[in-house]
């Protein structure tokens, strides 16, 4: 009889423990963006991540450079999709940076300064076929990391 209670317990306890794997990110997109971070995947789910995106760009005479942080909260399960990055060309600089959807902009030439808003890409992490997928939405007009 305690063997049976024992093995019923062993039983019990086996279906409530979880399932928690972490993987570490390191990769590349076709831009050169370099991708850094972790995500714990928990009962068949990616449960939290925490991802930065190091953007260093240069075409022609334009340089674009900072980071993007792609979070979700392992206890509320909110993602956010942080911007903070840098333009330069030939006198001009603009500061983009807040949360996706909308990031507020700052454009400089000289001493002239102009603030506004934009609409941009929200990224999504996922777990699929065994490795970690970076995605964003398109934004009509979003030109910043084209």
């Amino acid at each position: 009889m305690k063997v049976f209670i024992l093995l019923l317990l062993i039983l019990i306890t086996m279906g409530c423990v979880d399932n928690t794997e972490r993987f570490d990110v390191d990769m590349y997109n076709e831009e050169g963006d370099h991708f850094v971070g972790s995500t714990v995947y928990t009962n068949n789910e990616l449960t939290h991540y925490n991802i930065t995106c190091y953007v260093n760009r240069k075409t022609g005479n334009c340089k674009t450079t900072g980071k993007i942080y792609i979070t979700k909260h392992g206890n509320t399960g909110l993602k956010k999709t942080t911007y903070d990055i840098y333009m330069t060309e030939e006198g001009w600089n603009a500061h983009f940076h807040g949360n996706a959807p909308m990031l507020k902009y700052n454009v400089g030439f000289g001493e002239f300064q102009q603030e506004s808003y934009l609409e941009c890409p929200t990224y999504s992490v996922e777990y699929i076929d065994d490795e970690i997928v970076i995605k964003h939405n398109e934004v009509e007009g979003f030109e910043l990391l084209d």
